[in-house]
C-alpha cells in the first residue's frame, strides 16, 4: 500500500479509545518512547495456523495485528494496521513531528495533548499543534474530557476515569483502603 502524501491522511489513525492496557501477554513491544508504544500481536509471525488467526479476528474487537498506543494508563489505542510499512510511517511521523512537542509540554499535561493530536489525526486533519495552535481545548470533541484540574501525576486523580478524585485505593496485598 502506498503511503499517504501527508501522514495525517493515513488510514491507520483511530479515534483514541481505551485498551485493556499494554497487554504484554498478547502484545509484543516493538518500539517505545516516553509517549507512544508500537506493538505487534504475538500471534503475528508465530506460525499459528490460519484457524486460530480467524478465531482471533472473530472474537476480538481489535482485528489489526499492529498498533500504536499512548504510553500511559489507560493506554489508548491511536493507530492500527495489518500493514507494517503503513504503521511504520505513522510511527515515524510521531517520532519526528510530535514527540519533541510533547516533551515541551508542562509536566502532567502531555497526555491530554497527545489525546487531542490523536483525535485530529483520526479525523484526517493536520494536528493543530504542528501549526502552533494547539491547546488542551483540542479535546473538546472527545467522548471523555478528563477535566482541566486533573493531572496524571496527581496521586489523588482517579486512574480509571481521569476526571474525579480517587476515594479508594487497592494496596499491593489486595486490601481496599478508603
Amino acid at each position: 500500500m502506498e503511503a499517504a502524501s501527508e501522514p495525517w491522511l493515513s488510514n491507520t489513525w483511530q479515534s483514541p479509545h481505551r485498551t485493556v492496557g499494554k497487554g504484554f501477554m498478547i502484545w509484543e513491544e516493538l518500539k517505545a518512547n516516553k509517549y507512544f508504544v508500537l506493538q505487534r500481536h504475538r500471534m503475528e509471525g508465530s506460525g499459528v495456523s490460519g484457524f486460530f488467526k480467524i478465531a482471533r479476528r472473530t472474537f476480538t474487537s481489535h482485528t489489526c495485528l499492529l498498533r500504536i498506543v499512548i504510553n500511559t494508563f489507560p493506554f489508548p489505542l491511536i493507530a492500527e494496521s495489518d500493514d507494517a510499512n503503513e504503521l511504520e510511517e505513522s510511527w515515524k511521523f510521531l517520532e519526528e513531528k510530535v514527540v519533541h512537542l510533547l516533551a515541551e509540554m508542562p509536566k502532567g499535561s502531555w497526555y491530554y495533548y497527545a489525546l487531542g493530536i490523536a483525535a485530529e489525526l483520526a479525523k484526517k486533519k493536520e494536528p493543530s499543534i504542528l501549526k502552533g495552535e494547539a491547546t488542551k481545548g483540542t479535546l473538546d470533541d472527545q467522548d471523555e474530557d478528563p477535566g482541566p484540574d486533573m493531572d496524571m501525576d496527581d496521586p489523588m486523580c482517579c486512574k480509571i476515569c481521569l476526571s474525579a478524585k480517587a476515594v479508594m485505593a487497592v494496596t499491593p496485598c489486595g486490601h481496599l483502603v478508603s
